[in-house]
């Protein structure tokens, strides 16, 4: 099993280190600004069996080589909707990896992680396509949408099941407040 490295203090020592001006300069020049860093959660599996990582958000997908023990401490990007397990849908990006695991068996160790998102896209609905609860036609249908449907997403998009050779899959939300996943398979991208 491999174990995350987690050191705050020598984290906080080299961003310090690297912010700070020294010399005659420092009182001629205004303060550096510095562009902060994306903030990061942290969680630790609290399932008795340990929590397999997932190449996307979905149970229908194939999980990664690494597995987590209960106890252990992840370090989490941010949050997307996914395959419900024990009634919730939320997982979660592990940090520094194309990896996803199911928030149902981590306990959040201060402030949950935000919703992911990666930018603004907007895509037409090229044939009418199901939107599911995660990135594979075996995941629960949530809605639909018609041909010539305008869809926008804020969220990233993840490499789930393989549909006429395509696995990418972009996370959406339904006129009804249904959040999803579509396959990009039947969509053109406008915007």
């Amino acid at each position: 099993m491999k174990r995350l490295p987690h050191t705050l203090a020598a984290l906080a020592a080299v961003a310090l280190t690297a912010a700070t001006v020294t010399g005659p300069a420092a009182s001629a020049a205004p303060a550096a600004t510095t562009q902060a860093a994306a903030p990061t959660y942290t969680g630790r599996v609290v399932s008795a069996t340990g929590l397999a990582q997932r190449v996307a958000p979905s149970t229908h997908v194939s999980t990664t080589s690494t597995a987590f023990r209960r106890g252990a401490v992840l370090i989490l990007d941010c949050q997307l909707n996914g395959t419900a397990v024990g009634g919730n849908q939320r997982w979660y990006k592990v940090h520094g990896r194309d990896a996803w695991v199911s928030a149902r068996y981590v306990a959040n160790v201060g402030a949950a992680p935000v919703a992911c998102t990666a930018g603004d896209w907007a895509y037409e609905v090229r044939v009418g396509t199901n939107v599911r609860q995660g990135p594979s036609t075996l995941d629960t249908k949530v809605g639909s949408f018609a041909a010539g449907t305008e869809v926008g997403t804020r969220w990233r998009t993840a490499r789930g099941q393989a549909v006429n050779g395509n696995r990418n899959w972009v996370a959406v939300e339904t006129p009804s407040g249904n959040r999803g996943w579509v396959s990009v398979t039947n969509l053109r991208l406008v915007g």
